[in-house]
């Protein structure tokens, strides 16, 4: 393993552990309120569809984040603050529990507002990258 691989790795990891301490976190604040409904993940998945969108969109029109910086925000923070097996595992419990609407209704919003978070996430990096723009070339 190179070395540059090698840093790319702890920081990934380090991300990684800050993402679950924070879902866990979120999951903790889900339970104090003794909710019948699984919107601590369905929160923390939605806020990271739009992150996620926002860090590849801005990447891919400014390059400006280093591969450093994209592993840990991606695939450790956010890899590890969402969550596709608990959505699963969720809904099947739901529809174990014979609560059909619950469980149509929360893959509803979980792919529906997440799709169109991702695209606000997209559409806001647009907008932070145009001013990231103006700004680089405004510098003498």
């Amino acid at each position: 393993m190179t070395r540059t691989a090698a840093r790319i790795s702890m920081v990934v990891g380090f991300a990684g552990a800050a993402g679950a301490l924070c879902r866990y976190f979120v999951s903790m604040l889900g339970e104090q309120g003794g909710a019948d409904f699984p919107w601590s993940t369905l929160a923390v998945n939605l806020t990271g569809c739009f992150l996620l969108a926002f860090l590849f969109y801005s990447e891919r029109i400014t390059g400006r984040w280093s591969a450093q910086t994209r592993a840990a925000l991606s695939t450790g923070f956010l890899g590890s603050f969402t969550t596709f097996s608990a959505l699963s595992a969720e809904t099947v419990m739901l529809l174990d529990q014979d609560r059909l609407w619950q469980a149509g209704a929360y893959l509803f919003l979980s792919i529906c507002l997440g799709w169109l978070l991702a695209a606000a996430g997209c559409w806001t990096a647009g907008k932070d990258n145009a001013r990231f723009r103006l700004r680089k070339e405004v510098r003498p």
